[in-house]
């Protein structure tokens, strides 16, 4: 019997998961290769994330775990540099400010040509 269109749907968006990013399902270890286990502690709210889009792509929570440590492997983003943070922390302290009071003027100054049209 074929499959219903939300099972189909679920089975095309876990072989995207499985697949997407370089992790091809052939480079996938068979059950029997994987040697080490590590357990991990989430909180309530990261546990039930995972679970939920686990559920939508019809895999199992460990499943998709595997995969987006896989792929965290596969593609670690940098760390940013120190000069990155300070740049930011500047940005934050400095620019923040004032550019909120400078959307604010130029909010009054649309407003107030608004009404004159």
């Amino acid at each position: 019997m074929p499959d219903s269109p939300k099972t189909a749907g679920r089975r095309r968006v876990a072989d995207t998961v499985h697949t997407h990013e370089h992790v091809e399902r052939t480079d996938l270890p068979e059950r029997a290769e994987r040697a080490k286990m590590i357990s991990v502690r989430l909180t309530l709210d990261e546990f039930e994330a995972l679970s939920a889009q686990a559920t939508e792509l019809g895999i199992g929570a460990s499943t998709l775990a595997r995969t987006l440590i896989r792929r965290g492997l596969a593609h670690p983003s940098p760390a940013p540099s120190a000069l990155e943070t300070r740049l930011e922390a500047h940005l934050q302290t400095s620019l923040h400010p004032d550019l909120a009071t400078r959307v604010e003027v130029l909010e009054r100054w649309v407003a107030e040509h608004s009404q004159a049209h």
